[in-house]
Parts: structure tokens; C-alpha cells; sequence
């Protein structure tokens, strides 16, 4: 998440500036937790950590994949276009007006 959230990386442009240097802060700070006091916390301890950055992580991946595979959809929704109206011309029994 951190690499993706640095300059030229794939998440940055659908997290806030205002939120973004905090939020980069605190994972550099829970690295060096992990690698210090983190290595005996408990596991409450680590679920709490985790769910902090899914309130703000998840919602930068789901915006990041939402508009990352929107062409994609709209690619194949205009093919889907193309094959039904090119099956309707040679369908016999749908009129112009069906």
C-alpha cells in the first residue's frame, strides 16, 4: 500500500493530499512497530491496527479498481451492443418496430 500511495504510484491519485501524509506516517510508524514492541503484541492489538488502515486503504483500492476496469466494461458493453443489434437484422421474426 505504501508504494502504491508514493509518487507514480497506481493508488495515488484516489487518496486526498490532506490524508495522504498522515496516513503514509502511521504505516511507517506501524512498520517499525511490527519490528519492535509489535513482535510480542497480541492479536487484539493487531486486529485493531488492521482495521485502522482498511477504513482508509480499501476504499483508495476499491476507487483505484473501479475506475481502472470502467473502460473495460464500456469496451465490452459497446461489442455486446454491436452483437445483439447485428443477431437482430438477420432475426426473421422480430419486426423494426419489436
Amino acid at each position: 500500500m505504501r508504494n502504491n500511495l508514493d509518487s507514480y504510484g497506481t493508488f495515488e491519485k484516489y487518496l486526498d493530499e490532506a490524508a495522504k501524509g498522515p496516513f503514509l506516517k502511521e504505516i511507517g510508524e506501524t512498520v517499525d512497530w511490527l519490528y519492535g514492541e509489535g513482535e510480542n503484541a497480541s492479536k487484539v492489538e493487531y486486529k485493531t491496527r488492521i482495521e485502522k488502515f482498511k477504513a482508509i486503504g480499501e476504499p483508495v483500492r476499491t476507487r483505484h479498481f473501479y475506475y481502472s476496469e470502467l473502460e473495460v466494461y464500456y469496451s465490452q458493453y459497446e461489442e455486446l451492443i454491436k452483437t445483439v443489434l447485428s443477431r437482430a437484422e438477420v432475426t426473421e421474426h422480430i419486426t423494426p418496430e419489436q
